[in-house]
């Protein structure tokens, strides 16, 4: 096996294409038959055809990359190497190759994770993920193609990727390609919201879905809808199909295009099993039995001759009915928002009771307490005590020498008048003082006295 592989991995680097294609074409089976023997002999051989500068070689890999995944998944030693060809393939400038690549990519999903805990397989994909933007952009087949597989593979991605890459790539690819793009893409939208367990963002995805498409101005996206909801009556239990996509279903009777009305018809059969006990929806059969248009109303009665010959669901359809309502049960959960919690208080700082102290400026912004108050709260407080955590700093001035100690502050206390005093005595600090002469005037400290 040595000598083998040793060739092969010569022939995988010589420089005659055909040589490499058919290694490439050969590369599942002897995967199958020597990966478990000396993987470390295949390591590089994956990669290196992956990036071949030869088209057709990268093509005809990428027709086979699924069976090279169902071996390599389980691989401690291939896996990574495996992950990274098939993202390399799947990402690949030429238009072929890419399609090639993804037509069974719900099955190499199904094989990474394979004995994968919280779907780590979407986050190994992420390059591929990333790019469904890209992809869309291809032609109409690998549009139909990308929009299928998508959908089969929802229930092994993350719900950060369906939401975030998935959904919004289905939207755009069935807005703007053809009717069969349209069609796929309903299809895995809904298979998409089935596996989103959050319900406020899979109620987000629906609402949109309703206003934009369900009631868009544009008869083909009301058509859209109606192809969806043939999905979802498959997919959800006869519950949640009756809240999520009836109401709106019944308001499309009045739509004023003959052909919405009558896919409604033909939808209306479908959802006998599901709706027949509903007073809107025998009220909206009753509107399409008396449409104006001969082919709706024709549709119309035959629903209704179903709906008379219907004897109710079968056990088995019972069973499975209510085993789909219970797996929605556990499955979707209702998150509440999160709300900013306060921060905490510093655990090392206690918090003081500060006086009461009015405001006595006149605009009203100087709120706070005043440096007397300050001084006879802190003066309050026992000799060596100190704030809980907090370490003595001793104050140094601009230049690096204490500062002097201001003298405490005196509050000016009000003069009282003798008792001998008259009634109307003026006191001694409310008389006018005597103007000194210009002489003995002392002159003025600070910026003024330079000019005196």
């Amino acid at each position: 096996w040595t000598l083998a592989l040793n060739s092969l991995r010569r022939m995988v680097t010589c420089n005659g294409p055909t040589v490499r294609q058919w290694c490439a074409f050969n590369l599942p089976a002897v995967v199958l038959t020597c990966a478990h023997r000396r993987p470390d002999r295949i390591k590089g051989v994956l990669n290196a055809l992956s990036t071949d500068s030869d088209v057709e070689t990268r093509g005809t890999l990428a027709k086979g990359i699924h069976e090279i995944v169902s071996v390599l998944a389980d691989s401690e030693v291939l896996r990574k190497e495996t992950v990274v060809a098939l993202a390399t393939l799947v990402t690949d400038q030429n238009n072929q190759v890419r399609l090639n690549s993804i037509e069974n990519l719900s099955l190499d999903m199904k094989n990474l994770s394979r004995n994968q805990k919280n779907k780590e397989s979407s986050k190994e994909l992420e390059k591929v993920f990333s790019s469904l933007e890209m992809l869309s952009q291809d032609s109409w087949r690998t549009q139909e193609v990308l929009s299928r597989e998508l959908g089969n593979m929802a229930h092994f991605c993350s719900q950060e990727v369906l939401c975030n890459n998935v959904a919004p790539v289905l939207f755009q690819m069935a807005r703007e390609s053809t009717y069969l793009v349209r069609k796929a893409g309903m299809i895995a939208l809904v298979n998409v919201v089935r596996y989103i367990p959050d319900v406020r963002r899979r109620d987000h995805i629906l609402k949109h879905f309703r206003s934009q498409w369900a009631r868009g101005k544009v008869y083909w996206t009301r058509l859209a809808f109606i192809e969806g909801a043939f999905r979802a009556v498959d997919v959800f239990s006869r519950k949640l199909f009756r809240d999520l996509f009836a109401e709106e279903l019944y308001n499309l009777v009045h739509d004023p295009v003959p052909n919405v009305r009558l896919r409604l018809g033909v939808l209306f059969e479908r959802m006998i099993p599901v709706c027949r006990d509903s007073p809107d929806f025998l009220k909206a059969l009753e509107k399409l039995s008396a449409d104006e248009d001969p082919q709706v109303a024709a549709e119309a009665a035959i629903v209704r001759t179903h709906l008379s010959e219907f004897k109710g669901l079968s056990d088995e359809a019972l069973r499975e009915d209510i085993a789909k309502e219970d797996a929605e049960k556990k499955f979707f959960v209702r998150k509440q928002p999160k709300v900013q919690k306060p921060e905490p208080p510093l655990p090392d700082v206690e918090k003081e009771k500060q006086p009461d102290v009015k405001d006595s400026s006149p605009s009203g912004h100087g709120v706070g307490v005043s440096s007397e108050g300050r001084a006879r709260s802190f003066s309050s407080r026992p000799q060596g005590e100190v704030l809980q955590g907090a370490k003595p700093t001793p104050v140094v001035n601009s230049l690096g020498t204490n500062p002097p100690q201001q003298p405490p502050i005196q509050v000016p206390q009000p003069q009282v008048p003798a008792p001998d005093a008259g009634v109307g005595a003026i006191p001694a600090s409310a008389a006018p003082a005597q103007q000194k002469p210009a002489s003995e005037a002392k002159p003025k400290k600070g910026f003024c006295a330079c000019f005196s």
